[in-house]
């Protein structure tokens, strides 16, 4: 083990300190809701909360980033300074609103027990299948925890060190709040965790303004979030379900702004829009979609002034929660969305593939492609979101249409009928951005097949969320349809949401069948969070003053914060060698964590790097995002000062990212000399003194060659 009995008494200590800070950040964010929308739900109140403090966090980051300090005190800093901005300023805007009493809308015994049981599921899933486990998700290890290693290791969100330095990371920023305070990354797998959450209340609330029926929003929602797809984001770093979250709820701002043209609805639309063009590249489509049916509706209730307003709002909040990305990418290659756009002769990598366009589902052109992702959705969507798929052009054209087709509808009907609209435009929008989405097909297979279907499903999860709300409404105007019926009106009036709400709970029920060992883990951690929620509903009730009861409740959450952090330290550094040992079938990491002296320094030419980082993050790890000749090769182990250099040896794995790397380090044994092994790929030790006789060689070559 790397680290001494100190590290994890600073990790208990961090721990506490880490939650108070997060409760004082989440009240913060609690009052400036509700002063924003006062009157509001605690489930909407909560909802407007976490995307605020969501683009805090994102804002905080980028300010810790450019100090060049970037690390738990600078980000704690400086998203402390984002959050009392945001509070000052509100106060500012909004001085003039009356305390109204809060909305209280009963909800029925079915809907709690379903949430109750969903958000023990969820929790016991990020739980017993995330936190407890090490990573194994391939993108988590090639690139997600890198990333954020790689930051915290330069102190700056402008590191190259990482292979794909230059997308755009929101989420990962976001788990910088969950990595920075602690010596290991042990709470990295609960960034997607309020994210679900998210997706629930803004499925829900969009489903409402729609004009969904109370039973199909919470099926609709529940069945979003606990599909198999959003099961396996929950315990990795993967951003796809993020990118449907921040669509779905920045059409719910945006069409609440267009309703009742009111600032803090601006604000929230901008924020959830503007995250979503920073948390990966193909946002950016989604983004100017929801933009685009937008502004129409604000123009129509507001005029140019509103419709101006929303364009400004959209400009402030790509540029403040997603133009350091794109300004950083600018500045260091040339082009904002590098690699592409690369000019010839910059020396740059043109790409990561010369046949991208092929690669997506429009360029493709195979009409096989089309059976073969509805079948991947029915595998990892379910019954109802399959449904859902093969009924989508006619739940467009209900919702396109239904409302404002009506011979005398109401005023409020027609304003319904036109966000119906605006919605089932924004679904074709999705499903266009989703046909241009590259690596959708694998372009180098002779079938051209889908490349996966996990992976398929996962980038047209934004066309998926849409399609299901989509079918909830239409199911629900359904159901009102029937229940005018004679005599069997109120019996086939319940057939649509029965058999809705049926689809809905396959995936999960499933899920616990299928992998009997984790349900039963998960479902004991859910019945423990219940308990405990259970505890602490029943102490409430003791205790007269209700600030006393938050505050007590608080400082336990913090204690218990830090006996976790305490509890999770020890067996992530313990047990971190040798399990990634174990996965790569070798005693690599072992054998690095014992070393004396330890290498400082790697520089790795293979797909899951993360392990080489350490438990720690004690081993400066790098990799380039492409090896295009031997003298590059060299250059960029020196000038990262190397003392070892991984290498894959089965070039089929590298997709040409570092072809010819294993023959241009065995052509240079003076330089590289045989370390260890593990999988597919060899470790090598670094001679830096004859790897700067090597480079200068071949300045005399290039010398006398011209």
């Amino acid at each position: 083990m790397i680290v001494s009995d100190d590290a994890f008494y600073r990790d208990a200590v961090a721990g506490i300190i880490w939650a108070a800070l997060t409760a004082v950040l989440a009240w913060s964010l609690w009052r400036t809701s509700g002063r924003l929308f006062p009157g509001e739900s605690v489930r909407l109140r909560a909802l407007h909360a976490t995307v605020l403090g969501w683009g805090c966090v994102t804002a905080g980051a980028f300010a810790a980033g450019l100090t060049g300090r970037l690390g738990a005190a600078a980000l704690a800093s400086s998203v402390a300074f984002a959050a009392g901005v945001l509070h000052v300023s509100t106060a500012a805007l909004t001085p003039s609103l009356a305390r109204l009493p809060r909305k209280r809308r009963p909800t029925g015994l079915a809907a709690t027990i379903l949430w109750i049981a969903a958000a023990a599921l969820l929790g016991g899933a990020s739980l017993g299948q995330g936190v407890l486990e090490y990573p194994r998700d391939w993108d988590t290890l090639m690139y997600h925890l890198p990333m954020v290693d790689s930051w915290l290791q330069a102190g700056s969100l402008g590191t190259q060190a990482n292979a794909v330095w230059y997308n755009a990371s929101g989420l990962e920023a976001l788990a910088l709040w969950l990595t920075a305070p602690f010596s290991g990354d042990f709470f990295a797998q609960l960034v997607n965790l309020p994210v679900m959450f998210v997706m629930a209340a803004g499925a829900w609330e969009l489903t409402r303004l729609l004009g969904g029926a109370p039973p199909l929003r919470h099926a609709a929602a529940a069945a979003i979030v606990t599909s198999d797809v959003a099961f396996k984001q929950l315990t990795c770093l993967k951003n796809d379900f993020a990118v449907a979250t921040l669509l779905v709820v920045g059409l719910v701002y945006g069409l609440r702004y267009c309703r009742r043209l009111r600032g803090g609805d601006l604000l929230l639309a901008s924020t959830a829009l503007g995250l979503l063009c920073g948390v990966k590249y193909y946002g950016l489509g989604y983004a100017a979609a929801a933009w685009f049916v937008l502004l129409p509706l604000a123009w129509r209730s507001g005029g140019r002034a509103a419709a101006l307003r929303l364009a400004g709002g959209a400009a402030a909040g790509t540029a403040t929660l997603a133009g350091y990305w794109y300004a950083r990418n600018f500045a260091l290659t040339g082009t904002p969305v590098y690699p592409l756009g690369i000019a010839p002769g910059t020396g740059l990598p043109q790409g990561m593939r010369e046949n991208t366009w092929e690669s997506t589902l429009l360029g493709n052109g195979n009409p096989d492609l089309l059976p073969q992702w509805t079948a991947a959705v029915q595998s990892y969507g379910g019954p109802l979101i399959y449904a859902a798929v093969l009924l989508l052009p006619l739940t467009s054209l209900w919702l396109a249409g239904g409302d404002l087709l009506r011979p005398r509808p109401s005023p409020g009907t027609t304003r319904r009928g036109r966000e119906r609209l605006a919605a089932a435009v924004l679904g074709v929008g999705a499903l266009a951005a989703f046909s241009i989405t590259p690596y959708a097909t694998d372009a180098d297979s002779a079938g051209t097949l889908v490349n996966s279907a996990y992976l398929v499903v996962r980038f047209s999860l934004s066309t998926l969320t849409l399609a299901t709300i989509g079918l909830a409404v239409a199911a629900s105007d359904l159901g009102q349809r029937l229940g005018r019926l004679r005599a069997i009106g109120s019996v086939a009036a319940a057939v649509p949401t029965l058999a809705f709400a049926s689809a809905a709970a396959v995936p999960a029920v499933r899920r616990l069948l299928d992998h009997e060992a984790a349900a039963w883990e998960t479902l004991l951690l859910a019945a423990n969070a219940v308990l405990l929620a259970i505890c602490l509903a029943m102490a409430s009730e003791l205790v007269r003053r209700r600030r006393t009861f938050v505050a007590a409740t608080v400082v336990a959450l913090c204690l218990a914060a830090g006996a976790g952090s305490y509890a999770l330290s020890r067996p992530w550094h313990a047990g971190f060698a040798e399990h990634y040992d174990r996965m790569f079938g070798a005693k690599l990491f072992s054998r690095l964590e014992g070393e004396t002296p330890r290498p400082e320094r790697v520089v790795t030419a293979v797909y899951r790097y993360y392990p080489f980082f350490g438990s720690a993050r004690q081993i400066r790890t790098y990799r380039p995002t492409k090896l295009l000749s031997e003298r590059q090769m060299l250059e960029y182990v020196a000038t990262h000062e190397a003392d070892l250099f991984a290498v894959v040896v089965i070039e089929e794995l590298t997709n040409g990212r570092f072809h010819g790397a294993y023959d241009w380090t065995a052509a240079n044994p003076e330089v590289f000399s045989y370390y260890d092994r593990a999988w597919n790929y060899e470790v090598f030790c670094v001679d830096r003194a004859a790897l700067a006789r090597r480079l200068r060689e071949f300045g005399t070559s290039d010398g006398a060659g011209r």
